[in-house]
């Protein structure tokens, strides 16, 4: 399942985004809500190109700005790598609290079965 929602860390997105355009930056958050959501976004620079509604020859400026930060993963999706590791760090705590709650519901069991 996948979180309706990721950090966003205002101070890593202010001083990793100042040297892009106004536009860029535009740019770049829709692509990573859509990657959120979709696991990353496509490779076709036109499907991209319609995903954030430029022309493509707009979206090829925009792009040159962009493009370094959104490496093609094994899936032959674009992914930026650090929301893939806060992907894998919300996954990771995910696990690490349903395993907690799995070990508590045992140990509750456990004790209600012990105390029969």
């Amino acid at each position: 399942m996948s979180s309706p929602a990721f950090q966003f860390y205002v101070r890593d997105w202010i001083m990793s985004t100042r040297t892009l355009s106004p536009e860029a930056r535009g740019v770049h958050i829709d692509l990573l809500a859509y990657s959120w959501d979709y696991d990353g976004i496509p490779s076709d620079f036109r499907a991209i190109s319609s995903l954030v509604l430029l022309t493509p020859t707009k979206f090829r400026r925009v792009w040159m700005e962009l493009s370094d930060r959104w490496p093609e993963a094994e899936n032959g999706l674009l992914r930026n790598p650090r929301q893939e590791r806060q992907r894998a760090e919300l996954l990771a705590l995910r696990e690490k609290r349903a395993a907690a709650g799995r070990a508590r519901a045992a140990a509750a069991a456990a004790a209600n079965g012990a105390s029969k």
